[in-house]
């Protein structure tokens, strides 16, 4: 996702620059984009809202990203996502991604694991179709 580099060129650069991360706690679930800007080129950014996105810790095991981070003696804290502190989240992740470094992006990415609750649906969703395509294989249905 989308999210995931943003999020991962962002703590990076902060790294680099020995300054605190506060990471948003949002993640969008529903970032359809419909709306074209002003230019008509292009879409606008979907930034979270309570009705299209969850909590990062829903999604990720946010506890393992916080002490990654940590580790580089950076302090990190999850905050609810409010424009007025995280500024107008833009969408420019290749940008962002691309001025860190990228064995310390790379790193972050690697910390970015599922959450339990993500761990078990992907599994569950894994195990059926593994299932269907050993079906397939064998003819049965």
């Amino acid at each position: 996702s989308n999210q995931m580099l943003g999020h991962a060129g962002n703590i990076a650069v902060a790294i680099t620059l020995r300054r605190p991360v506060q990471i948003p706690d949002a993640f969008i679930i529903n970032g359809v984009q419909e709306t074209a800007s002003a230019g008509g080129e292009g879409l606008m950014d979907t930034l979270p809202t309570n009705e299209n996105s969850v909590p990062l810790g829903a999604v990720f095991d946010t506890a393992t990203l916080v002490e990654k981070i940590e580790k580089y003696g950076i302090k990190a804290t999850l905050v609810p996502y409010e424009e007025n502190v995280h500024g107008k989240l833009e969408c420019s992740w290749i940008a962002t991604l691309s001025t860190a470094k990228p064995t310390l992006a790379g790193e972050i990415l690697k910390a970015l694991v599922p959450s339990k609750v993500t761990k078990m649906l992907t599994d569950e969703i894994f195990d059926v179709l593994v299932g269907e395509a050993g079906n397939s294989i064998r003819g049965e249905k």
